[in-house]
């Protein structure tokens, strides 16, 4: 229940075109990637139609992070390939500097949308960057992610986007799926 959220926004606007449509949110915060594959018939429905997937960032503080993301991520979209879905992987947000560099961050945030793009195109199904759209929307812009990451009260913890990024993916994400 987050209407500000990329996924409130995008029920929103697909009620627009047909109210019958749903998006269910069954993201699992703190969660690493291990998690979702052991726990994936638990998360998706039969009836659902187009799974998006965006994971990993917890997965940066195992010791071998990496190389579990790229394995359970393949896992995740063999099995979703075998269950006839549709896939979107979805990149994550920039962080701002102090995110990336707490002391148990072993791994960053491109290192992580490197290999979801590259599972991604060696699995053959569509990847929405928005880590790439906001870095470029920053840069138009001449900011920076501490401009624009946190809630509008100042809260947040320069990693989970406040209103402003998740427009934007929201913005993003309807832009790359033409609807």
């Amino acid at each position: 229940i987050s209407p500000n959220s990329w996924w409130g926004l995008l029920e929103t606007y697909l009620h627009k075109i047909n109210s019958t449509l749903t998006i269910v949110n069954n993201g699992c915060g703190g969660a690493y990637s291990y998690q979702i594959k052991e726990h994936l018939e638990t998360l998706v429905a039969r009836e659902d139609d187009i799974v998006f997937v965006l994971l990993g960032l917890n997965d940066r503080k195992r010791t071998n992070g990496l190389k579990e993301l790229r394995e359970n991520l393949e896992n995740i979209i063999e099995k979703l390939i075998a269950w006839e879905k549709k896939i979107v992987i979805l990149t994550p947000n920039p962080s701002v500097y102090v995110n990336e560099y707490y002391e148990n961050r072993i791994y960053h945030t491109d290192q992580i949308v490197e290999i979801l793009k590259d599972v991604a195109m060696n699995k053959g199904v569509l990847l929405i960057d928005n880590y790439q759209f906001i870095l470029d929307y920053l840069a138009a812009h001449e900011q920076k992610i501490d401009d624009i990451i946190f809630n509008t009260d100042g809260g947040g913890d320069g990693l989970h986007p406040g209103d402003f990024v998740q427009k934007l993916m929201f913005e993003n994400i309807i832009s790359e799926l033409d609807i």
